[in-house]
């Protein structure tokens, strides 16, 4: 027991003091007188005589002196440490990437498999341990992660989707959530994946956080490129590029709509893979004149949906840029920049496609960006002119934009995690090459992202994240082309930087890879008579040795619903594999350990003095 004011102890003195009060008596003094009237005034002759005399047992005065200490003790404060046990913290990351919707041999998909692996994580807690759920797509929307009991984790993981965000998004939510988890005793961090990426499983190494994997090895086939050209008239050239197990074949299945709903069947194609699993093929087709979509569908179900379609829009104005506009920022002022932009604000109601050349225009505003874009609506921007010069704009706080989108409409899904710009660092446009400007926008999370202008053909003819630029904006402008870890997505993106401009009226559509085929050897023919080295028109691989997917054009169509983009998720297109060592084992969470609070007892010792002092008085009223 210790005492949060032991001076007040030198009170306990007073207790022999009550003790001499109580043996403090008077003895009368003994005296013979020969009359009453004489005795009558005796007692204010001769007054009692005070002396301590011998103690006598007196229980009140006990129990006087004990209660006087009681409250002695109580006002210094007195307190013991009893023994409780600690809370503990758990921290999971559940890794969300496209990839997670791939179905192994017994039928269920990677996401369940890994919901399951955190709800037994979850089961292992106790009532009053903690637990924080988040996913890589957490800081790009409300609701993403959970921080509370055990009890609520199974009502927040069935609210739960694959986001599609890339690996540079579960990294980056790796990080913060081992720098909030520390090393401290009772607390563990976890990360739920399919496979064991050398950059997460070194994000969380600093907390004593491990990779917990969940599926098992697949094969998959996917589509990995998909344009058309005009060639003549009614008729269009369409380049397929498939990815798919080597010595395969991919069918795929071309159809056209005039509005995205109704779909016409026009042929079947069988695209023959290589021994290195890559197969591509041209074809002309004659769409319907009222065509406005087409659709490539691998025919055959495989383990991953979501690259099993992909589609080409019919483009009569050249290539534009959509924006969703979320809160007014640095790219409101770098887009007032540029002279004669012309702006078109319209809306989309929320999980349908951005509004192309349809929907309600409310504003359009030709060469003059206003000060305030109306939160939640989305805007087109078309014919930006060459600027005058290079400009930059330093401004912290919330971007401008939420996120960017190629129009015409390519998914259903609104929200792109992987081009979803919150916090803006900053906002720049440089010289680029060719006829073509780039727009340069730093976030602090993101990376740089940016923004191909087309001064030749008028229009934005790219954008995206550029996951190889890594250096200064007027270094070298090949230097992203010659980068394997580059996608480009439009075959118009290549002719633009290359001098060329976006036909009127052709065809746009998606590329994941740098270009191959007809088109590739065309690219690198022009590539290398600018110096940038010849190209094999081989689809190469991504950062990390696999081929990266496309955002805002992929999306799966299943009986499982709608899951969002791949959103610049790495994977194998051909083989997803699990790789071995993760597991179970070490996933159990340490033992709850003991931890001393105070307790008063204060308390106890006032109620202790009240009821000496109540028997107390009892005992001295009984003995009169």
């Amino acid at each position: 027991m210790s005492f949060e004011s032991p001076y007040l102890l030198a009170g306990l003195l007073a207790v022999p003091l009550v003790l001499l009060f109580g043996l403090w008596r008077t003895r009368p003094q003994v005296c013979a007188v020969p009359s009453l009237r004489i005795w009558g005034r005796l007692a204010e002759r001769n007054p009692p005589v005070r002396e301590l005399r011998r103690p006598a047992f007196h229980a009140s005065l006990i129990l006087q002196a004990v209660a006087a200490a009681f409250l002695v003790v109580g006002l210094a404060g007195p307190y013991a440490r009893v023994p409780s046990a600690r809370p503990r913290a758990l921290f999971l990351l559940l890794d969300d990437s496209a990839s997670l919707a791939a179905r192994d041999g017994t039928g269920r998909t990677r996401w369940d498999l890994a919901r399951e692996a955190v709800r037994d994580l979850v089961a292992q807690a106790d009532a009053g341990d903690r637990i924080v759920l988040a996913t890589g797509h957490s800081g790009s929307g409300p609701g993403r992660r959970y921080d509370g009991p055990p009890s609520g984790v199974q009502a927040h993981l069935d609210s739960l989707v694959p986001s599609g965000c890339g690996e540079e998004a579960v990294v980056r939510a790796a990080r913060l959530l081992a720098a909030e988890c520390g090393t401290g005793p009772g607390r563990m961090l976890r990360v739920v994946s399919d496979h064991a990426a050398p950059d997460v499983a070194a994000a969380v190494k600093p907390a004593g956080g491990r990779i917990r994997t969940v599926g098992e090895a697949v094969r998959n086939t996917g589509i990995v490129a998909f344009s058309g050209e005009p060639a003549a008239t009614g008729r269009l050239d369409v380049f397929l590029s498939c990815l798919g197990p080597a010595g395969g074949e991919a069918e795929v299945e071309l159809s056209d709509s005039p509005d995205g709903t109704s779909w016409r069947r026009l042929e079947v194609l069988r695209i023959p893979l290589d021994r290195r699993g890559e197969g591509a093929l041209v074809r002309g087709i004659e769409p319907g004149a009222d065509s406005r979509l087409l659709r490539a569908r691998l025919t055959a179900p495989d383990a991953l949906e979501a690259d099993d379609i992909a589609r080409l829009v019919r483009v009569d104005e050249g290539a534009q840029a959509v924006c969703h506009v979320a809160r007014p920022g640095p790219l409101v002022k770098a887009l007032q920049s540029i002279p004669g932009l012309r702006v078109e604000i319209r809306t989309a109601a929320p999980g349908r496609p951005v509004p192309f050349r349809s929907g309600p225009r409310l504003q359009v505003f030709d060469g003059v960006v206003p000060e305030r874009l109306p939160e939640g609506a989305w805007v087109v921007l078309s014919n930006p002119p060459a600027p005058v010069g290079p400009f930059e704009v330093e401004e912290d706080g919330p971007a401008a934009v939420e996120a960017w989108r190629m129009a015409p409409p390519l998914t259903d899904h609104v929200d792109l995690p992987a081009i979803a710009v919150r916090r803006a660092k900053r906002c720049r446009l440089a010289d680029g090459f060719g006829g073509a400007v780039r727009v340069i926008l730093e976030s602090r999370d993101r990376g740089p992202l940016l923004a191909w202008w087309d001064r030749a053909g008028g229009g934005v003819v790219y954008v995206g994240f550029d996951l190889a630029w890594r250096g200064d904006p007027g270094a070298d402008a090949t230097a992203w082309s010659r980068d394997p870890g580059f996608p480009i997505f439009w075959k118009n993106v290549a002719d633009a930087a290359l001098g060329g401009a976006p036909p009127s009226g052709g065809w746009m559509g998606h590329r994941t890879c740098a270009p191959a085929g007809r088109w590739g050897a065309e690219v690198g023919a022009r590539r290398a008579r600018e110096g940038g080295g010849a190209f094999d028109g081989s689809v190469p691989a991504g950062p990390s040795g696999v081929a990266a997917h496309v955002p805002g054009v992929v999306y799966v169509e299943g009986a499982g619903g709608r899951v969002p983009s791949a959103a610049f998720n790495l994977f194998d297109a051909t083989e997803t594999a699990c790789p071995s060592g993760g597991g179970a084992e070490g996933d159990r969470l340490p033992p709850a350990t003991e931890e001393f609070r105070p307790r008063s007892l204060a308390g106890v010792c006032a109620a202790a003095a009240g009821i000496l002092l109540a028997a107390a008085w009892g005992l001295a009223a009984r003995s009169r």
